[in-house]
């Protein structure tokens, strides 16, 4: 199958609309992942106790003679030794005695965990700093230990012998109280909580969009069927209160899909176009009879002649809905030779369009369906009007459609967005097959208005995909009724 550079673009424009329109109808769950981490990181921080560091400076000098090569050695060494002093800061001893003099009830091995050193590299400088759940207790351990190292590297350095000390330590900057904790940091914490919320989120909603195994777009129908899409109807609050939708000049959107999936029959098959389809769901309530009662006014708009058949023996609706006796139809013309067909169709508001309704709820629609009857009674009615329309029960739940499909000329396989799954309807594909009626094409209904390809219903559904052309997906009509 070769697909052209508008259609891979096309379609990869209406994946990046399933992605939006998914972000869209989840958006809550994004902004819930948000919020929750927030709070989540909010409350860790709240139940943390605070900490607070000081930090105490010290600048280490050794013994310089009075030229400038002792004063560069000099600096080397000073430099040399601040490594050595770096470790001395946390040895047992030097910390022992910064406690004490800090004047803290602590053990040396509790000021171990608390005190840190560190040094600028090639300068002189050392650091000492400590880290309390008290300033107050932060910024004593910090000078305590500052004044023990400087002490204790006194001692250290000077000559065994007497006299000055071949280095020493003073503390240029001691430590004072800090203002405010170094953690937790409770503002950054609540960002990067909702940060990581919101990635949570969106990750959730881009996996189940991926891997959700029911239809949104026709696209997702196109890889299902394996056939074009014929039309996506739009939702359209009027079908609630109305059986047809508007067909008058300026009508509805979902009157405007309708026309679409008139024209888009009209060229399966220009030489021999279908005069009998069947249209089908996988299962129930996916808006087939919707479908069958406004592609029949959709065709009797054109000023052509068409015959609405409920097939459907088990849930019939057809006649219901236009407001027409429903105990009159069908079965009654099956079971009783002497009735003709034609003197049971009823005529409807709509001009050119009449209903053959179902009749009688028999016991055995499948084997009802099957009888060569049927076959002939659709040849009559073939023979009286330019269109058959037959709404047929569901494919999967019961074997009615597969016995009637053998007598059309082909079938429409309605599906519902964001409610049908890829499986029933390969499933329902795979049954149809069985009878040698080509599937036509799909059509998608309940789509929301904002995932209507061009905004107004004109969807590049069997423009782009059922071109013949490209992706050899032209099907051979049946244009004879079976006998």
């Amino acid at each position: 199958m070769m697909v052209t550079d508008v259609e891979q673009s096309l379609l990869r424009r209406e994946t990046l609309n399933t992605y939006l329109n998914a972000f869209r109808s989840a958006w809550w769950v994004v902004a819930l992942g948000a919020a929750v981490c927030s709070v989540a990181a909010l409350g860790f921080s709240l139940l943390q106790t605070p900490q607070y560091k000081a930090s105490a400076t010290l600048y280490v000098t050794a013994s310089q003679g009075n030229n400038t090569a002792a004063a560069y050695q000099g600096s080397l060494a000073s430099q040399e030794r601040v490594a050595s002093y770096v470790k001395l800061a946390v040895t047992e001893s030097v910390l022992a005695d910064g406690v004490q003099r800090a004047g803290l009830n602590i053990s040396a091995d509790d000021a171990e965990h608390s005190v840190a050193a560190s040094a600028a590299s090639d300068t002189s400088i050392l650091s000492i700093s400590a880290t309390r759940g008290s300033a107050w207790e932060a910024t004593r351990l910090a000078n305590g230990t500052a004044e023990a190292l400087a002490e204790y590297v006194r001692t250290l350095e000077t000559p065994a012998g007497g006299g000055s000390p071949l280095a020493k330590l003073t503390v240029v900057a001691p430590a004072s109280e800090p203002s405010s904790p170094i953690s937790p940091r409770t503002g950054r914490n609540v960002v990067l909580g909702a940060v990581v919320g919101l990635l949570i989120g969106a990750g959730w909603v881009v996996v189940r969009t991926k891997y959700n195994t029911r239809i949104h777009t026709e696209s997702d129908l196109v890889a299902a069927l394996g056939v074009p899409v014929l039309a996506g109807i739009p939702h359209d609050g009027r079908f609630d209160t109305h059986a047809i939708a508007e067909f008058s000049s300026g009508g509805s959107v979902a009157g405007e899909a309708f026309r679409k999936l008139r024209t888009a029959l009209s060229f399966v098959s220009i030489d021999n176009p279908p005069s009998v389809l069947v249209v089908t769901s996988a299962v129930a309530a996916e808006g087939k009879t919707t479908v069958s009662i406004n592609l029949a006014a959709a065709l009797a708009d054109t000023g052509r002649s068409v015959c609405l058949v409920d097939a459907d023996l088990r849930r019939p609706q057809v006649a219901g809905r236009l407001g027409l006796n429903e105990n009159v139809g069908l079965t009654d013309w099956l079971s009783a030779t002497s009735v003709e067909l034609v003197d049971l169709v009823q005529s409807t508001a709509t001009d050119g369009l009449t209903v053959l309704a179902s009749g009688s709820i028999p016991p055995n629609p499948a084997e009802l369906l099957q009888a060569q009857r049927v076959g002939e009674g659709l040849r009559v009615l073939a023979a009286k009007f330019d269109y058959v329309v037959v709404d047929s029960a569901p494919v999967l739940p019961v074997a009615d459609t597969v016995s009637l499909c053998q007598w059309g000329d082909g079938v429409v396989l309605v599906a519902r967005s964001d409610a049908s799954r890829t499986n029933e309807v390969r499933d329902a594909v795979a049954h149809l097959a069985v009878t040698e009626t080509p599937v036509l094409g799909g059509v998608l209904t309940d789509l929301a208005r904002d995932a209507l390809p061009y905004g107004y219903g004109y969807g590049y559904g069997y423009a782009l995909l059922h071109s013949n052309s490209d992706l050899g997906e032209s099907t051979d009509v049946a244009t004879k009724i079976r006998s």
